[in-house]
């Protein structure tokens, strides 16, 4: 087993007291941030931490990440994943089942609030273990979480991007996408991204089944094909999120994101594209095959059901009510715990036409590349999600058998489609679910 890694926090406040503003983050997000001394925290990017009131017992275990340098000497970083004890465990305790030479560093990591010298802390651990055993599956969940496995080659990409876009769907429906790190790494390169959120005790098919029908009968083939399901629930509003597949991961050709706003009733359609650097220029080279299929079909269904002019109807008006987008992506890393969204550039489907028509982006020996340099203008991540939030793009798609036939277009070719469904609920309970592939 690798050398165990951790960290004490005392915050200072009554757990029992949720007024504060620590407990208060805990409440809705399972985590909080905090500014810590460099000197004391010499840690990995990720690792365990145990939370205190007032440094007499632990009531909180959970990750602990860090960020970027916010002042010399200072440190912000951020608490997630954190799982409450039934019955908080005493420093005392912990200090009885540890070797006398071990107790003095614990000790001054709790008096500083600070890391703990890696032996020590496996021997806090064990004692942990030893005091409360059912808290061994948690350790080892969290240790999993703190060293994720290394996924290479396409399918790394492709749960990039699942990722990224269940991030979009989350910021677009003003949620924290900081529920993003509750991922357990078990997915290896042969499982979709959704699949790795944590497990639920709760089943929430009628919730499901109730947000997919906005997907008119195009909802049978999406409950046929999904391969792992979340809903995310704060302040009256429900985020639904399935991804659907209809082969493995690392056969996948790209993602596809299909976000619904019912309070705009806008449907919108990112299709992920990935940039790729030869020699100095960095940029996308449209062609083959699978790309022609795809722009077919995405035209089509275009011709067939072209955006309705904006309405008098100050939740119908558009800015643009073009349907589909591709999102250009420049640099593809996976990184678990990060909150980032991916690089890259928006494009909607019309200008991405005009654009190839235009002849600015031939390259010099009669191909074509679309670079940030020649796209002429474009919507970044900041710029989508806020149009995105706020109504300003989408197509309204009357009729239900046009959504029905949006989704047979999603679902039709070997690429992971992400389905997200921003719904009103009458509950306002922060909560993050999960329900299992099939």
């Amino acid at each position: 087993m690798a050398e165990a890694v951790g960290a004490v926090i005392v915050i200072g406040e009554d757990v029992d007291a949720f007024g504060g503003p620590i407990m208060s983050s805990i409440e809705r997000t399972a985590g909080f941030t905090d500014v810590v001394s460099t000197s004391d925290w010499k840690l990995p990017q990720t690792s365990l931490v145990l939370i205190s009131s007032y440094g007499t017992q632990f009531e909180f275990i959970g990750l602990v990440h860090r960020s970027a340098p916010v002042a010399t000497g200072k440190r912000r970083v951020r608490v997630s994943d954190l799982e409450p004890f039934d019955q908080p465990v005493g420093v005392d305790e912990i200090l009885r089942r540890i070797p006398e030479r071990f107790r003095r560093p614990f000790e001054d990591a709790i008096n500083s609030g600070s890391a703990v010298p890696p032996a020590t802390w496996a021997h806090v651990l064990d004692a942990l273990i030893a005091i409360r055993p059912d808290l061994h599956p948690v350790v080892e969940r969290l240790r999993r979480l703190a060293t994720p496995k290394r996924v290479s080659g396409e399918a790394q990409a492709v749960i990039a991007q699942e990722r990224d876009a269940v991030n979009l769907a989350l910021r677009a429906s003003g949620f924290d996408p900081a529920r993003l790190v509750d991922v357990d790494p078990d997915v290896d390169g042969t499982a979709p991204f959704l699949t790795g959120l944590r497990e639920a005790s709760i089943t929430e098919d009628q919730a499901i089944g109730h947000d997919a029908g906005v997907f008119g009968s195009g909802w049978r083939m999406l409950d046929r094909y999904q391969v792992g399901t979340a809903v995310f629930e704060q302040e009256g509003t429900r985020l639904t999120v399935m991804n659907v597949n209809r082969t493995k991961v690392e056969h996948t050709l790209g993602v596809d994101l299909l976000y619904y706003h019912h309070q705009y009733r806008s449907y919108v359609l990112v299709q992920y594209k990935s940039m790729r650097k030869k020699g100095k220029v960095l940029g996308y080279r449209p062609g083959g095959k699978s790309y022609e299929r795809e722009m077919e079909r995405m035209r089509r269904f275009m011709r067939e059901h072209p955006p309705t002019p904006s309405a008098a109807e100050r939740h119908s008006y558009r800015l643009h009510p073009g349907l589909f987008y591709l999102k250009l992506c420049s640099s593809i890393v996976l990184e678990p715990h990060s909150t980032k969204m991916i690089g890259g550039m928006y494009l909607p489907l019309d200008y991405w036409d005009v654009l190839l028509e235009s002849g600015e982006v031939q390259g010099p020996r009669g191909g074509r590349i679309v670079t940030f340099e020649n796209a002429g203008r474009y919507l970044t991540n900041s710029h989508f999600v806020d149009l995105l939030q706020a109504g300003w793009i989408g197509s309204r798609l009357e009729h239900t058998e046009a959504v029905t036939q949006l989704v047979n277009t999603a679902v039709d070719g070997d690429r992971s489609l992400i389905v997200a469904a921003n719904m009103p609920t009458g509950r306002p309970r922060p909560a993050v679910r999960r329900r299992k592939g099939r």
